[in-house]
């Protein structure tokens, strides 16, 4: 029988919020022991948590969340295994991959999922943005070469002092990828339940008109 493995983050307050961006905020407007039932509003950037960035997030004329095709977020995906390989505040690079056997051929029309464990170990810590692993950029601009779909990370995509500006003119890794249709899904988790180096991917995000990104429920089958 196949094996669903769920990689999102639960959406709540615990979650690592963006540097700048605001607390995930659950109200009840609606109990069982007063109105017989439940309803509550959910306040949070959509950049927080399990999400897909679409090239909208980046680029002024680039699809929105509800305009990139499901079948770019849907598909065969090889998994990048780096946990214990590199350290807090190390790019992954090109060689990362040619290492574990994955040349361009290979990518083409496919995902990556980045394992690198710095989900597992950080996730929810202030840390989280500030210190972790990031994307060299020759290896986006490699990716964007190799054809592939999408890049789903356990790390965030650009260095970390990039975390802190917000002039619009940094994130080389966001702009690389955004602008030539990848989409980014960032914050997945629970990487070390997959035990085969390519499977079946899935990434689900909410249909929000004009949206720069979507929360999401992303997934694998093996």
């Amino acid at each position: 029988m196949p094996t669903i493995i769920d990689l999102t983050t639960e959406l709540g307050p615990n979650v690592s919020l963006v540097p700048g961006h605001p607390p995930v905020t659950y109200e009840m407007i609606h109990t069982h022991e007063e109105h017989h039932r439940t309803n509550a509003v959910l306040s949070f950037s959509i950049h927080v948590g399990t999400h897909i960035d679409p090239p909208f997030h980046f680029v002024k004329d680039g699809w929105t969340i509800d305009q990139v095709p499901l079948e770019r977020l849907m598909g065969k995906a090889h998994v990048l295994r780096l946990k214990d390989k590199i350290q807090p505040g190390e790019p992954v690079t090109i060689q990362h991959f040619l290492d574990q056997g994955l040349t361009q051929d290979k990518l083409k029309n496919c995902f990556v999922i980045f394992y690198s464990g710095w989900s597992e170990k950080s996730f929810g810590n202030d840390d989280y943005y500030r210190m972790g692993h990031y994307i060299e950029t020759s290896l986006a601009q490699w990716l964007v070469e190799a054809g592939i779909k999408a890049v789903a990370l356990d790390h965030p995509p650009d260095e970390p002092s990039v975390n802190d500006s917000f002039n619009g003119t940094e994130a080389p890794v966001h702009r690389t990828l955004l602008g030539n249709n990848v989409c980014i899904i960032e914050n997945i988790t629970n990487l070390s339940a997959i035990n085969g180096d390519v499977v079946d991917f899935y990434a689900i995000p909410i249909k929000i008109e004009n949206g720069c990104g979507g929360p999401a429920r992303v997934f694998v089958i093996e």
